[in-house]
């Protein structure tokens, strides 16, 4: 089996700054060396196969992927004034759950207050340890992943977005060559069998520096790359953005449960309170206004869908 079909475990990465919540894409196995996506929907990419399809709980079979396209902004993010959102619409009021498409271009939003929000993270990290960045690892919750290789995938993930998106804002170094490239010889810290992170079948992204801020950051390749690499991978993805992020890895029981997080910005909840519950249980406890009790699974159902999933929760 090559690299790009590494059979990997489905996960959710959940942006949980106040007052929005975004559910971002959920990732299908992708298969990394594919070029941009054709004209289409620009909300879904170009996907071949299901990833649902034959699948076991906690499994996905790959699929080839396609990333779309993604507009460079032409601004700094210092002169991006904040979105405007409303979290309520005048009239009638019912809580509900679904899903919609998101335009590629919106995955990740940035604005002005994006300097504040990485000083605040990284004292808050500085100061509260594992109660601001926490990984479980793969033996921490029977039956479920740990969070740790989503954590990698994540960082690199946002470093491929935020470089193309926001280019005036982010640099990037990539490695000189793929893993997978045989005339090359393999990466030091490839312990794991995928570190071909790279978008379009570029090398993987060594270093992202946030150019505004003076900021450089070196990417773990993998969870064997070096001292806390997936605690490492987790704050760096938390110092790019301006959100709060919770990784949910779906179990053998079919459940999604969280399994990592930069909980930075968390509001009323800890997330030593939350962290290794599956997702309903995190609304039961906190006491979510109408949360679906009577069927608790309701919150994993909607994620049980085919293809890519691009979607915001407002």
């Amino acid at each position: 089996m090559s690299n790009d079909e590494q059979v990997r475990i489905p996960w959710i990465p959940i942006l949980a700054a106040v007052p929005i919540c975004w559910l971002l894409y959920r990732k299908f196995n992708i298969q990394r060396d594919s070029p941009n996506a054709p004209p289409g929907n620009p909300a879904a990419g170009a996907s071949q196969g299901s990833a649902k399809q034959d699948a076991q709980n906690g499994v996905w079979n790959p699929v080839k992927f396609s990333y779309p396209p993604v507009q460079a902004c032409t601004d700094r993010v210092a002169d991006i004034k904040p979105i405007p959102y409303r979290p309520f619409k005048w009239g009638p009021y019912h809580v509900t759950m679904g899903i919609r498409n998101m335009p590629w271009n919106e995955w990740i939003e940035l604005d002005r207050g994006h300097a504040k929000y990485n000083r605040i993270k990284k004292h808050r990290v500085q100061t509260r340890g594992n109660k601001a960045v926490r990984v479980l690892g793969d033996g921490m919750n029977p039956g479920v992943r740990g969070g740790g290789e989503a954590a990698v995938e994540l960082v690199h993930e946002l470093a491929e977005y935020l470089s193309r998106r926001y280019p005036e804002d982010f640099y990037v170094v990539r490695h000189s060559h793929r893993s997978s490239d045989a005339s090359q010889e393999p990466f030091e810290s490839q312990q794991t069998p995928y570190t071909d992170w790279g978008w379009d079948g570029q090398p993987p992204i060594r270093q992202i520096s946030i150019t505004a801020l003076g900021e450089v950051y070196d990417l773990p390749l993998s969870v064997a790359d070096g001292h806390r690499a997936p605690e490492r991978a987790l704050e760096i993805a938390g110092y790019l953005i301006q959100d709060d992020l919770a990784l949910m890895i779906q179990g053998e029981d079919g459940r999604y449960y969280f399994q990592a997080g930069s909980i930075c910005l968390p509001g009323f909840w800890r997330m030593e309170d939350k962290i290794g519950l599956p997702l309903d249980e995190i609304h039961i406890t906190g006491h979510v206004p109408q949360c679906p009790i009577e069927t608790p699974n309701q919150c994993d159902g909607v994620w049980d869908v085919q293809g890519q999933v691009y979607t915001k929760c407002l």
